[in-house]
């Protein structure tokens, strides 16, 4: 998912949208052998008042948003990438949706909705100009822009660390390589992991960073075990670090353009993807 930020950069990405990307994944994901999937394509199976009542009791015993997501998408993912989903086992499903790129994820969830209450989304804006409000301003989830990933931009990246991290035996962390985050880092935002911005961190980096990268007194390149280096990384680091991982990660960018009714000018408005709205007649 990316930052509310159009800057165009074409070594990690190519723009287009929700419209014409259709039902394909925006990232390519990584097989169960670790080679790219070429396969983009999902559907979804239909969402009847069965699927209804079940989602309902998902809903009521989800532990938190990225577990409700999940256990829709195995509810309802039909095809996926060249194969039948429901063939798999739950435990399989689950595994699969987790280890997923998070932007993958989130895309299918947007499509989803858009395949079951259409394209407008509707909701009240305030203006961030005038503080005037803007009600049932309706967006067109076509045009939502979406960063895609093809087989010629990078997924792995090396961040230099501003500072390197000395190690309690002597050797030095000077870079960590990492890669597009994966869907657990949801699973693992439980309400009070939410609401501690240091703690989320922590997860994304635990599910972006594959490797840190260190020396010891006679040159050898050495691995370092990430949870203990994500403990002593230092701020520069870690804000530099998580603006790149975000960057990376691309996909759906979460906002929406419009223009005030009131005194012309254009806002973004981060989009609400709770389940409560998104799927709710509210939005309609």
């Amino acid at each position: 998912m990316t930052e509310e930020n159009t800057t165009e950069n074409p070594t990690l990405y190519r723009t287009t949208t929700l419209d014409e990307l259709g039902a394909n994944l925006p990232i390519l994901r990584n097989g169960r052998d670790g080679q790219p999937v070429q396969d983009r394509s999902f559907s979804f199976l239909d969402w009847d008042m069965e699927v209804e009542e079940k989602i309902s009791k998902i809903q009521s015993n989800a532990k938190n948003v990225g577990s409700l997501v999940s256990q829709m998408m195995c509810l309802l993912l039909d095809r996926f990438c060249g194969e039948n989903f429901q063939d798999l086992s739950k435990e399989e499903q689950i595994l699969t949706i987790n280890q997923l790129e998070f932007t993958n994820v989130m895309y299918m969830y947007i499509f989803l909705r858009t395949e079951e209450l259409g394209y407008d989304l509707k909701m009240d804006v305030t203006c961030p100009h005038c503080k005037k409000l803007n009600k049932g301003f309706v967006a067109d989830l076509r045009t939502l822009e979406i960063h895609a990933k093809d087989p010629e931009h990078q997924r792995n990246h090396v961040y230099e660390l501003m500072k390197p991290i000395l190690m309690d035996n002597g050797d030095v962390v000077s870079s960590v390589t990492y890669d597009i985050s994966k869907w657990d880092t949801m699973e693992r935002a439980t309400p009070d992991v939410a609401e501690n911005a240091g703690k989320m961190k922590q997860i994304l980096f635990r599910s972006s960073i594959l490797s840190a990268h260190a020396e010891d007194d006679s040159g050898k390149e050495k691995n370092y075990p990430i949870d203990l280096v994500i403990k002593k990384m230092k701020k520069i680091d870690i804000e530099k670090i998580s603006s790149a991982i975000t960057q990376n990660n691309a996909g759906p960018l979460m906002a929406m353009k419009g223009e005030c009714i009131h005194c012309k000018s254009e806002w973004f408005r981060l989009l609400d993807w709770s389940y409560n709205f998104f799927f709710d007649s509210s939005s309609l």
